[in-house]
């Protein structure tokens, strides 16, 4: 009995070396490590100082740091003036090492700030209006950046974390997940999804099942018996709140807000809540805050988006973070200076 126990066992571990060989050889997986957790409320964010691998078809694209604050460190010179960044996965600059990003370029060439990039993939603004209310005390700006991309305020319907109650915004929660709070925390499940490309390839089977460990998220308002034109006024009505919601906040930091329109997708042709919302209420934008539209300066991004995009991939690439730079640089200097 013993014999056939070790039998069995040998050639499952044998089975398990040969498909590993096969999937690094022919499949290689991506060996990204852990680097999100939750916060208040159900708040999904990055990593607290850990540093973790990042690959991109199969290949490392480099090691991420994330700081104190849940942000991306950057190996650049510190200051005690601080400019808070919040936005999604273009603006922490997904797939490209720090140097490539545009938000590190405007920390290279601004002096005397340290920029503080907690954008994370998948945030709404109401992920952005979270952190912000959790986060502004502890890390202090002189400023607060927001980048408003195409899906913002989509996924802030899709979000509890705030909800439109009787005209009013409310605080709420977002479901968390027990599973991934167990497997964040578990070493074995770390070293694992950064060594072995079998662990990956039945982790992308897991997640693309039903019984995926992202969160559940559920309608941030009650539009049960709205439909048609009232219920797109109901959503414009929340999202008015919260960027006033976020006015209010950046007021309680004794801080000061610069909201950019990111302008990767045209307003003028995207059909995403968020690119009609912004293109409706510029006027709404620019009297409440420091608004910067760069629609119209992406005009060549947006006519040509292969070039300027990773493969594989519709995050900005190294030319498309350039690209932002330039034109950012010269529209934000002159406000925080």
């Amino acid at each position: 009995m013993l014999k056939k126990i070790s039998l069995l066992s040998l050639s499952l571990v044998i089975s398990l070396i040969i498909i590993e060989i096969f999937l690094s050889f022919f499949f290689p997986q991506d060996l990204t490590g852990s680097f999100r957790t939750y916060g208040k409320n159900g708040l999904l964010l990055n990593a607290k100082n850990k540093v973790v691998p990042v690959f991109h078809l199969g290949k490392k694209v480099s090691n991420y740091t994330f700081g104190e604050f849940h942000n991306r460190k950057y190996d650049l010179e510190k200051s005690d003036n601080k400019i808070l960044i919040l936005g999604d996965s273009f603006t922490f600059g997904w797939l490209l090492k720090d140097e490539d990003t545009f938000i590190y370029k405007l920390n290279e060439n601004i002096d005397n700030f340290s920029f503080i990039n907690s954008a994370a993939g998948g945030w709404g603004t109401s992920d952005q209006l979270k952190y912000l209310m959790s986060f502004c005390k502890t890390v202090n700006p002189k400023y607060i950046v927001v980048f408003l991309n195409t899906f913002d305020l989509e996924r802030s319907t899709r979000s509890n974390l705030f909800l439109l109650d009787d005209d009013k915004i409310k605080e709420s929660n977002n479901q968390i997940s027990k599973l991934k709070i167990f497997l964040e925390n578990s070493k074995i499940y770390n070293f694992s999804i950064e060594n072995f490309h079998i662990i990956n390839f039945l982790k992308k089977i897991f997640l693309s099942s039903s019984f995926s460990i992202q969160n559940n998220r559920s309608v941030g308002i009650n539009d049960n018996n709205t439909n048609g034109e009232n219920q797109k006024n109901n959503h414009s009505d929340f999202y008015r709140k919260l960027f006033l919601k976020f006015k209010e906040e950046v007021k309680i930091c004794n801080s000061k807000v610069i909201i950019i329109n990111l302008g990767w997708y045209n307003y003028n042709t995207s059909s995403t809540n968020t690119d009609e919302f912004i293109k409706n209420n510029i006027n709404f934008f620019n009297k409440n805050f420091n608004f910067i539209d760069l629609n119209y300066d992406l005009i060549e991004i947006q006519e040509n988006y292969t070039k300027f995009t990773i493969k594989n991939d519709d995050h900005p690439n190294k030319l498309g973070n350039e690209y932002l730079y330039e034109i950012i640089y010269k529209k934000l200097f002159p406000l925080i200076n």
